[in-house]
């Protein structure tokens, strides 16, 4: 867990990875994405927010993303001269931040 409220992005209006790809596609629950996040949200619009992020499927995308992101970083690790443990860190650290969430 990150340690943020859940939802304390959409409250914000943050322009997160997953709000941008919801809003980056067609449909109702789009329009009514883009809806909610022009004014100040309610707790009951922030679940509301949430849901439509999951039916876009945002989430599932974020996280293709992020481990298409992940086995590039691991890939280009493999080439960097370094000894076995400085290396197994920074692979362990990557895996950590991609997972956290999960």
């Amino acid at each position: 867990m990150t340690g943020k409220p859940v939802g304390n992005d959409l409250r914000q209006h943050k322009k997160t990875l997953p709000v941008a790809l919801a809003l980056a596609q067609d449909g109702d629950s789009t329009v009514e994405l883009a809806q909610l996040l022009e004014r100040e949200l309610s707790e009951g619009e922030v679940e509301r927010a949430t849901r439509l992020l999951e039916q876009c499927g945002a989430r599932e995308d974020t996280m293709a993303i992020g481990e298409a992101q992940l086995a590039a970083a691991l890939t280009s690790l493999e080439r960097v001269p370094l000894e076995l443990g400085p290396r197994a860190e920074l692979a362990a650290i990557a895996h950590y931040v991609t997972a956290r969430d999960r």
